[in-house]
């Protein structure tokens, strides 16, 4: 894995992310959710501790750091909702997440909602 990476996944909103965790060496986000609501696409961004930051953090919100392989590594984990805007900048409120997928890549790093 990268010291940085994205991961886009779909959640039921609204949603109230809570925190994350380790189960397993998995990277587990828990969030309460609506389950007779609809999805929307959340980007969650991973950042190793003592790497650069390439992204504008300030955009997300942060939900907690997690060690994986025993302690080995930790892992700072950020989330935002996923806004996509057309060429005359107005927001476009329904997003496929095979679009975003398309967009942002999850190279190796398995994330479990809750």
């Amino acid at each position: 894995m990268d010291h940085q990476e994205h991961i886009i996944i779909d959640i039921l909103m609204p949603a109230k992310i809570l925190s994350v965790s380790e189960q397993n060496n998995i990277t587990v986000v828990y969030a309460l959710v609506d389950d007779e609501r609809e999805t929307t696409p959340v980007d969650i961004l991973i950042i190793g501790t003592g790497f650069p930051i390439r992204d504008n953090i300030d955009t997300y919100d942060f939900i907690g750091a997690v060690k994986l392989d025993g302690g080995k590594y930790m892992w700072h984990v950020f989330y935002r909702y996923v806004k996509i805007f057309d060429k005359d900048d107005h927001e476009i409120p329904e997003v496929s997440l095979e679009h975003l997928k398309n967009t942002f890549v999850n190279k190796s790093r398995d994330v479990v909602i809750a």
